[in-house]
């Protein structure tokens, strides 16, 4: 793989990102909203757990937002921290198999990218 073709690959993961952590915010903040909406009906112990989901959601869609920011600028950190990510997603989608084989490749091409690729990796040095 050429240098370019690197640039582009991580530049792409980097959208995905940004893509992820808007979808995480905002379902965070609906999470949080229907939680705070069911409360009347579900007792206190429902809107807190709606409360906490949301947040929870919010803060890896945050995450996410740095992460992003780090694979643009080419940072070591945001590479690890991809790579962490993507062996969990496909440890759990092994655990949902056959269901999951669609996430499981893509996890399974991140880790190859990020953690093997020698190019790719040389972008983060």
């Amino acid at each position: 793989m050429d240098n370019k073709t690197a640039v582009v690959i991580v530049k792409v993961f980097a959208v995905l990102a940004f893509i992820g952590a808007a979808m995480g915010i905002i379902g965070g903040l609906m999470t949080m909203v229907v939680g705070a909406a069911f409360g009347s009906m579900l007792g206190p112990i429902g809107a807190a757990v709606g409360g906490f989901a949301g947040i929870f959601m919010i803060a890896f869609g945050v995450l996410a937002i740095f992460v992003g920011i780090g694979l643009w600028k080419h940072k070591n950190w945001a590479r690890i921290v991809t790579l962490v990510f993507a062996v969990l997603g496909a440890l759990s989608s092994l655990v949902t198999l056959p269901a999951s084989i669609v996430p499981l490749i893509i996890c399974g091409v991140e880790i190859w990218l990020f953690g093997f690729e020698k190019t790719v990796k040389s972008l983060f040095s």
